[in-house]
């Protein structure tokens, strides 16, 4: 099946005009806070007392955010609850970390938010089952899963040639940007660009805001994490670019190839693809769409594949719903030469869907009506009263159809020079339901030119007697001779 999202320049039919960059499969976590549960219950909850627990008055538990820290030391009689407001207090230089017990009934320090890490001392910090020493609890952000260094950045830069590019960046870092909310904000403030990230697994989205533009996504900060397989994306016009041919390839199958003729008789190879966008399993309706080869030679954004712009559905039993017999194909150009508007007959039912574990196209028949360009060799009369042309290549074409007529006043015609006759008003219009046949390298008697006939008939006569007299004065001539020689 052809995803559109690995192509630079989407060729599906109905897709935005716009370049489109789609991020896929990024697997980053959901921005969180630091927590930290201790793994002491606590029998009283909130009013535990922190001497049943082990505590001495005296020692200490600290919480650090990275920057502040709140040291609380044990009194006589203090419980958890008391611990918990001491934490919770707005004081400053406190850390910003909020206590509170779990529905187990446990200790859970939790980040004051999804940038603060949380580091848990003290000498009755164990006691709250946070281990022996100090533990580090880390929020979950762009940093801490290793996505992105502080500093990286992340460029988008938009271009319509020959205009001057422009370009957003977003530099990743404390202060700036850290977590996925972080990012969005950056994300909805690029000038350039319509982009957002999927807050649930960091896919990032970006649209060019002018639909001429193409996007390039660069920086020091790897894009492939959030979902970017290709860094340049060009407006969609339905045509697959030379940079995405064998990404098509793998996701198409071949639908066969035919060679038509041009206007003034050269071949065109038209080669075929189907591909498969859409598959429903319930109900079994599986959408294609078909291409033919435009550019074999093309290379980085020209466009190889040329969308018909046709969508094909199928039904469970393979029939194409609804029915399509042909199409039109406009302006198909391949390598430059043009066929024009090109129907492609499909016939009833000609077209249909099925099971086949090899994923190939059968083709029971392709054929087209062209033909290559021929010279003409001879002309003749055919029994529908046609000329007919007989050229090199082989085809025989109708050159031109000799009407034959008939006239209800036949006698009303006006005779003409070479044996033509011209309609009157006696003899009426011409009726052109005549029956008859004109028979080829003859001439009917009824158009023969009695006058130059008879005067071709008076030379031949004239030559005859003369070619007769000559044989006749030879005759004496060798009489004459016999005779002297006797």
């Amino acid at each position: 099946m052809l995803n559109p999202v690995g192509f630079t320049a989407n060729p599906l039919v109905g897709a935005p005009a716009a370049a489109r960059i789609t991020g896929t499969g990024a697997t980053l976590l959901p921005d969180a806070k630091a927590v930290g549960t201790g793994s002491v219950l606590l029998p009283a909850g909130v009013n535990t007392t922190l001497a049943s627990l082990g505590m001495t008055v005296g020692q200490t538990i600290t919480v650090n955010d990275g920057t502040n820290t709140t040291t609380f030391t044990v009194a006589a009689g203090d419980k958890i609850s008391d611990l918990n407001t001491f934490i919770n207090a707005a004081v400053a230089g406190n850390a910003n970390v909020v206590a509170s017990v779990s529905a187990g009934n446990q200790e859970v320090l939790t980040g004051g938010n999804f940038v603060v890490p949380i580091t848990v001392g003290g000498t009755g910090a164990a006691l709250l089952g946070f281990g022996v020493g100090q533990n580090i609890f880390q929020p979950t952000n762009l940093i801490t899963q290793n996505t992105v260094a502080a500093g990286q950045t992340l460029t988008f830069t938009t271009d319509t040639v020959p205009a001057v590019p422009v370009v957003s960046t977003i530099t990743f870092g404390p202060g700036q940007v850290v977590t996925l909310a972080q990012l969005q904000t950056a994300l909805a403030a690029l000038g350039n660009v319509t982009a957002s990230v999927n807050p649930l697994n960091g896919n990032i989205t970006a649209t060019a805001l002018n639909a001429t533009d193409q996007i390039s996504v660069g920086g020091t900060a790897g894009a492939s994490r959030f979902g970017i397989q290709n860094l340049l994306a060009v407006p969609a016009n339905g045509t697959v670019i030379a940079d995405d041919v064998q990404t098509f390839t793998n996701e198409s199958i071949s639908g066969g190839s035919v060679t038509a003729y041009d206007s003034t008789g050269n071949p065109v190879n038209v080669q075929l693809r189907w591909a498969k966008t859409d598959s429903v399993a319930v109900g079994g309706t599986d959408t294609w769409q078909l291409f033919y080869q435009s550019n074999s030679n093309a290379t980085g954004t020209q466009s190889a594949w040329q969308n018909v712009g046709t969508t094909f559905k199928f039904n469970s039993s393979g029939q194409m719903t609804p029915p399509l017999s042909s199409l039109t194909l406009v302006n198909l150009t391949v390598n430059g030469d043009s066929l024009g508007n090109v129907q492609l007959v499909l016939g009833s039912n000609g077209l249909t869907q099925f099971a086949d574990t090899s994923g190939t196209v059968q083709v029971n028949q392709f054929q087209q009506n062209g033909f290559a360009a021929g010279k003409l060799q001879s002309v003749a009369v055919n029994s529908q009263n046609r000329v007919v042309g007989t050229f090199s290549n082989g085809q025989n074409i109708p050159l031109a159809e000799i009407t034959l007529a008939n006239f209800n006043g036949q006698d009303g015609l006006q005779a003409l020079n070479g044996g033509a006759y011209a309609a009157t008003q006696d003899s009426g219009p011409p009726l052109f339901s005549a029956t008859g046949q004109i028979v080829g390298n003859s001439v009917e008697a009824s158009n023969v030119d009695i006058a130059t006939q008879f005067s071709h008939m008076i030379v031949a006569q004239q030559a005859y007697s003369a070619s007769a007299k000559v044989m006749t004065t030879a005759n004496q001539m060798m009489q004459s001779l016999l005779a002297v020689v006797q």
